[in-house]
């Protein structure tokens, strides 16, 4: 979806006014070439604070009309509304909006992340290279490589620990994918872009974990196969894009590359084709995704599970003994080794 552009140097109120650049052509080319939450329609620029972008401010994009307006505008509308309630250290803040709701010039005002789990893992790939010997096999207990593993295990943990607290307020989130999964100045993973989350009303359940909800919304690569079918689902289908999504971490593919939407559906959303899981990895993360992205969505686990799965793994493959999930949620690794509070569930 190429409807959204990407501007810097919109003037907001701070505290220090004087250091907000407000003129495009004062930037320089280091600033363009931030591309988050490129989805939908929307328009996002930034505050300038001493050469570095802190907030963004997501609005609709003008060139829009008819049904892509309404839509962009209904997702807009649907995110402002989440994100004011919700608060936990692994999903974007929202620090205000400007403007009224539905209206075009109606906007939110962000914190800014810095890449997205997309970019992240195309890092990850590039430091991978460094850990192969000679002969290009990987140094499987080469420190480097260790805390690389590390480091994508912590970040799968944050992203875990956001989907459990959503779920946990009886919202599924419908559109996790890397390029809705950003990183703070910390390194530490927050997920974004909830113009397509939905609260589960009670009134709308038909079984246990399947509600009415509308059927082929999200990203096709990440969309579980009840929701391709249009069929009723609930929280599992959040799992089944985590499952993916954790792959990708590891694997540093993407997940059905060349598959189009026929081959897809056929494919993987009805006869189950998945990734191929490489045995070299510890049974239980092989497990866990295998239950995750499960054909039959009674079988994949539930956030809490795959939470305390997850924060085993860190443990065990920590090896500096520095990393306490239940005090801290982050650590980042190689460079520099920092921490935050992490009890908000």
């Amino acid at each position: 979806d190429e409807k959204l552009k990407v501007e810097f140097g919109i003037p907001l109120e701070t505290d220090d006014s004087d250091s907000v650049l407000s003129d495009l052509n004062d930037l320089t080319s280091e600033h363009e070439d931030d591309q988050l939450m490129e989805t939908r329609g929307f328009m996002k620029d930034h505050c300038i604070r001493a050469g570095l972008s802190r907030y963004a401010v997501k609005t609709l994009k003008t060139s829009l009309t008819g049904k892509n307006w309404e839509e962009a505008n209904l997702d807009l509308a649907i995110e402002a509304k989440f994100l004011a309630v919700l608060q936990h250290p692994n999903i974007v803040k929202m620090r205000g909006s400007c403007g009224v709701l539905g209206n075009p010039n109606f906007q939110i005002i962000l914190d800014r992340l810095y890449g997205t789990l997309e970019e992240r893992c195309q890092t990850w790939s590039d430091t991978m290279k460094d850990c192969r010997g000679f002969c290009g096999f990987i140094q499987y207990k080469n420190v480097k490589y260790q805390n690389l593993w590390t480091e994508r295990l912590v970040a799968a943990y944050d992203i875990a620990r956001a989907l459990k607290y959503l779920h946990r307020h009886k919202i599924i989130f419908r559109d996790l994918k890397p390029q809705n999964i950003g990183f703070d100045i910390r390194g530490q993973a927050k997920i974004f872009d909830f113009g397509l989350a939905k609260e589960l009303l009670i009134e709308d359940k038909v079984d246990e974990d399947q509600y009415h909800a509308s059927g082929l919304t999200g990203s096709r690569r990440y969309m579980p196969p009840e929701v391709v079918s249009c069929k009723p689902y609930g929280f599992s289908a959040d799992v089944y894009s985590f499952g993916l999504v954790l792959w990708e971490m590891f694997a540093l593919k993407i997940p059905f590359e060349k598959y189009d939407y026929h081959k897809h559906k056929r494919l993987v959303s009805y006869k189950g084709k998945r990734p191929k899981i490489p045995l070299k990895w510890p049974v239980e993360l092989q497990e866990l995704i295998r239950k995750s992205w499960s054909h039959k969505p009674f079988l994949r686990p539930s956030l809490f599970t795959i939470c305390e799965i997850l924060k085993s793994q860190v443990e065990s493959y920590d090896l500096s003994g520095q990393i306490d999930l239940s005090q801290r949620s982050h650590l980042l690794l190689n460079n520099s080794r920092s921490s935050r509070l992490g009890n908000t569930y």
